[in-house]
């Protein structure tokens, strides 16, 4: 992604800002008032480069409910009071909703209840740039191979198979 791409800038810059200061975002705390401590994975330009991984839309937390529903569940929790919520904005989160490092499920369970780690940055944005940056991430999933399956392939770092990095560049695209 490109820190200036007229498109998708807003989004890039997000996760730009979540990599290189990552207390400074927001939530900054848990509903129960906890500062969040935080460390975002994903980031290609540090070692060690713990990744990304991708999830199944239909997968389950240990309690049972759907991990797409506990993630909306953050989101409509924290969003609305975000700076910059109005019309024409949406609430961009990394990492992506799509992974398993996403607000809400990433987490354990505690108790026999699930509880996320908030290990989250979540930024009003956009929604043209929101829409876009989203429509480049399924076209990456499909072009790289980008699977829901976790299983190891072998190779340098013997990575899962769902595993991806981001790298957010100063600029715009190439034309």
């Amino acid at each position: 992604m490109y820190a200036d791409d007229p498109f998708r800038s807003e989004v890039a810059r997000h996760i730009r800002d979540a990599f290189q200061n990552p207390q400074a975002t927001d939530p900054k705390l848990d509903r129960n008032g906890n500062p969040i401590t935080k460390s975002f994975p994903g980031n290609y330009d540090v070692i060690p480069r713990p990744p990304l991984t991708r999830r199944a839309r239909n997968g389950r937390a240990p309690d049972g409910p759907l991990l797409n529903s506990k993630n909306r569940t953050q989101m409509t929790w924290y969003c609305p009071n975000l700076p910059g919520a109005g019309p024409g904005k949406q609430c961009d989160e990394y990492p992506f909703a799509s992974t398993n490092q996403a607000i809400g499920v990433e987490g354990q369970l505690i108790n026999n209840v699930w509880t996320p780690t908030f290990n989250a940055s979540l930024r009003q944005v956009s929604t043209d740039h929101n829409q876009a940056a989203g429509r480049d991430l399924a076209a990456f999933y499909a072009r790289y191979r980008v699977f829901t399956s976790g299983q190891l392939e072998g190779g340098a770092g013997n990575w899962p198979s769902n595993a991806f990095w981001v790298r957010i560049r100063n600029g715009a695209p190439p034309s």
